[in-house]
């Protein structure tokens, strides 16, 4: 006996056919396709309104740029839309009494700083500008007025200015005050002392 069959094997090829025909029905793929529904990208544009303190920094930065490229009067103009949005921006006034002082508007370089000092009394820089520009045009007691109300501050550049200005109109009081506030101030320094002595 042999262990291998050599018997042929009959295979009917309608049967095989039906067998798989009866598989694939049998066992049918099912695929489901998911709708993915996308929604629509919308992108917005919306207009952020600046600060006050933005937008007083961007026109500052606007009016340097300015007068770096000596356009003076759009400096000028972005400066007073500066004080407009804030009146009490110390710096800015004064920039802008600056540049009305280097074209010789004194006058409209006084009434500011005149608004400036109405709105902070006891602002010593703003003082001390006017009473230069009211020097400048010799009005010796219009400076001294200026300077006059803060006589008792204690700050070297202030007194001295204060000194000098009463001494030029002709307020010999206000010269000894100020100057007895600077040997206060700085009593090893011999000049104060000896400018005393000359009032």
């Amino acid at each position: 006996s042999s262990l291998v069959n050599t018997k042929p094997v009959n295979v009917n090829p309608a049967k095989t056919n039906l067998v798989k025909t009866n598989l694939v029905k049998a066992n049918p793929v099912k695929t489901k396709v998911a709708s993915v529904i996308k929604p629509e990208s919308k992108m917005t544009i919306s207009r952020r309104h600046l600060t006050e303190d933005e937008l007083v920094a961007q026109k500052v930065a606007k009016a340097e740029l300015a007068l770096n490229r000596e356009k003076i009067s759009k400096a000028e103009q972005l400066f007073e839309d500066v004080l407009i949005i804030q009146p009490k921006n110390v710096q800015v006034r004064q920039k802008l009494a600056a540049l009305w002082f280097g074209r010789k508007a004194y006058q409209q370089a006084s009434n500011l700083l005149s608004q400036g000092i109405a709105l902070d009394t006891n602002n010593s820089d703003i003082r001390m500008m006017k009473a230069k520009i009211e020097l400048q045009q010799n009005k010796y007691q219009a400076a001294y007025r200026t300077l006059k109300p803060l006589a008792k501050l204690q700050q070297q550049g202030y007194q001295v200015l204060l000194a000098n200005t009463a001494q030029q109109a002709n307020q010999m009081n206000g010269a000894i005050t100020a100057y007895k506030m600077l040997i206060n101030l700085q009593p090893d320094s011999a000049r104060w002392s000896l400018g005393l002595a000359i009032v």
